[in-house]
């Protein structure tokens, strides 16, 4: 009788994983809580992730592609999330990102990952649990292009995505899962101007984007009770899709002598994202509005809204940026340190945003 009992909870336990496993990724596939739609970028967030128009940023994969021509040198940049999901231990978002300036294309690089918390499950009779424990994730990998052409720059990139969980040793349970292969193409137009005969100071900058276009996750489950197949099933979950199309109005007043600080940069940014593959009851449509101010190229500060549905949500930030070169030091490299703060969004229970960041402002080729 123990046998039997011990046996249908350790069924019940399979049929648990299974069923709450299929539910996280279900909302994660759903919402904007995957890698293939949250930022990792205190900068680009604090501005409400209104990226798509700006050219020449080393971070533009997460964006805009095209965003990645006309580069300098390279860098590399780590990010981090630590989330609040209701208190699961080690639940954050981890990205790396590198770009690198060539005299062919401009490339870019992204890994980002979401660990979802380590998850400990019980039955009635076993309290304590018998030790099943996971670690479900997601993550994207990609690689871009782009390349200025007079006043635009076109790019694209390829990503794959993936998400699985880690289990304790245990035979009751298996899964596998598809891993989409995923295409970004874009665009961005810049136009410059003066009110002079001196070298253009303000800029204005229109990009469009298309995200995600592939395949969809499909994920076939496979439950296992002594050595007889319990239950098979397959599920398939559309991965979103988006169309980005955004403004961005730079204006930067001019060192008086070159290499040295730029005494103040000013940058608004606008950007409208609709998802083209959501149901009739998901959310379509997203806004986000952000402005940014840099003096002397070392201190930033930026206010941004951004907003969905009928909702709309402040965001903070502020970077530190130390260029070495133009401060004195004979080198030729910036580190800089970004933070962000989701204020009075309740999806994201107030997340804080950090990167570390370091660029090599040489050219390399």
């Amino acid at each position: 009788m123990d046998t039997r009992n011990h046996q249908l909870n350790t069924g019940i336990l399979s049929v648990s994983l299974s069923t709450i496993l299929c539910i996280v990724l279900r909302g994660t596939a759903s919402g904007q809580y995957s890698t293939l739609d949250t930022s990792v970028d205190p900068r680009t967030t604090a501005m409400g992730e209104s990226f798509v128009a700006v050219p020449a940023y080393h971070g533009a994969m997460t964006y805009n592609p095209a965003g990645l021509a006309g580069i300098k040198g390279v860098s590399l940049s780590y990010g981090q999330i630590n989330k609040n999901e209701g208190g699961v231990h080690g639940s954050r978002y981890l990205s790396f990102k590198g770009a690198i300036h060539t005299p062919i294309v401009d490339i870019g690089l992204l890994y980002t990952r979401h660990n979802y918390g380590e998850f400990l499950f019980t039955t009635e009779q076993y309290p304590d649990g018998p030790g099943e424990v996971f670690n479900p994730y997601d993550y994207t990998v990609g690689i871009g292009i782009a390349k200025g052409i007079g006043d635009f720059s076109i790019g694209m990139a390829a990503k794959r995505y993936d998400r699985s969980g880690v289990y304790a040793p245990s035979t009751i349970y298996r899964r596998t899962t598809t891993k989409p292969l995923l295409l970004d193409v874009g665009t961005v137009y810049t136009h410059s101007f003066s009110s002079n005969d001196d070298a253009p100071n303000q800029y204005v900058s229109v990009g469009l984007c298309f995200q995600n276009a592939g395949e969809d996750i499909k994920t076939e489950t496979v439950d296992i009770f002594s050595m007889q197949t319990l239950s098979r099933f397959t599920t398939t979950i559309d991965l979103p899709q988006y169309l980005r199309i955004g403004l961005a109005y730079r204006f930067q007043t001019r060192a008086e002598i070159d290499d040295r600080l730029m005494p103040f940069h000013f940058m608004v940014t606008f950007e409208y994202r609709n998802r083209t593959n959501a149901n009739q009851s998901a959310g379509r449509d997203y806004w986000g509005l952000g402005v940014e101010g840099t003096v002397y190229e070392i201190v930033s500060l930026r206010l941004g809204q951004y907003g969905y549905r009928e909702e709309s949500f402040v965001r903070l930030g502020a970077g530190l940026c130390a260029p070495l070169k133009k401060l004195g030091v004979d080198l030729p490299i910036s580190v800089r340190f970004e933070y962000a703060a989701m204020v009075n969004d309740p999806s994201t229970d107030g997340d804080h945003l950090f990167l570390l960041g370091l660029q090599y402002n040489q050219e390399v080729f």
